[in-house]
């Protein structure tokens, strides 16, 4: 924003994606600080780690070997934070219980899967040259093509999709999912496990709550801040509706 004076009184900004209203307070940036300080950390990784979880060839804590891969390689996580097997829990409501009425649990199936940028455990995505970050878009898109239903509009153009890594070099679902996030979580600050490059990939059988409040509010802006295959590559028709 272009206006200096937004940089010292506290102020609403517009997000358009969920048509609401942010409280923006930048003046408390100048506040005396106290409280937890990092100290930069430059640590030099090698390009293979004998005890990396994702490095090619190695053994991970489930106990399952990872293949000497030269690309990019997906995988169910060990540690996932949803289950494809469990139990149901979708317990009604009782208006004679008020606690039941105001602490409400469902289950929620689904799968999570990892998957790996480069073999080599010292990069990171934004170190990679383009012609490597191809095999990455390929792949996600591979996942994502691989988990459409059959009665979604997107599944037949999608098997006509060129891409270096085949459907069944791709994870392929045992059920159907509705809501799929491909996200990175990067450093250690932010909660990664490992530094080896990786994102991660869950899949629900229940649709999170931002992409359907950004539904309502993408028609309302005429689908003007919404990725869209229009805007993409054309190799690349379904990246756009991930979020969407």
């Amino acid at each position: 924003m272009p206006d200096k004076i937004l940089d010292d009184i506290s102020h609403r900004r517009y997000n358009p994606l969920t048509a609401s209203w942010l409280l923006v307070s930048p003046h408390r940036t100048k506040r005396p600080w106290q409280g937890q300080q990092e100290a930069a950390v430059e640590a030099k990784l090698p390009e293979y780690d004998p005890k990396c979880y994702l490095c090619p060839g190695n053994t991970r804590a489930s106990g399952d070997s990872n293949p000497s891969y030269e690309k990019t390689f997906a995988f169910v996580n060990d540690y996932s934070a949803v289950k494809e097997q469990q139990p149901d829990y979708e317990p009604e409501p009782s208006s004679n219980d008020l606690s039941s009425l105001l602490l409400q649990a469902k289950s929620v199936k689904g799968v999570c899967y990892v998957m790996t940028f480069s073999p080599k455990h010292h990069l990171t995505l934004a170190d990679m040259p383009a012609a490597d970050i191809l095999p990455c878009i390929d792949h996600w898109t591979r996942i994502y093509a691989n988990h459409l239903s059959a009665s979604n509009p997107l599944t037949e153009a999608a098997s006509r999709l060129s891409l270096s890594v085949a459907r069944d070099q791709a994870p392929i679902p045992r059920d159907e999912y509705r809501y799929m996030q491909i996200f990175e979580n990067k450093g250690a600050a932010m909660g990664c496990s490992n530094p080896h490059p990786h994102c991660q990939v869950p899949a629900r059988a229940r649709r999170a709550p931002p992409p359907r409040r950004l539904r309502p509010a993408g028609a309302r802006e005429g689908g003007a801040h919404r990725l869209a295959e229009r805007r993409l590559p054309r190799r690349l028709p379904l990246v756009g509706r991930l979020a969407v």
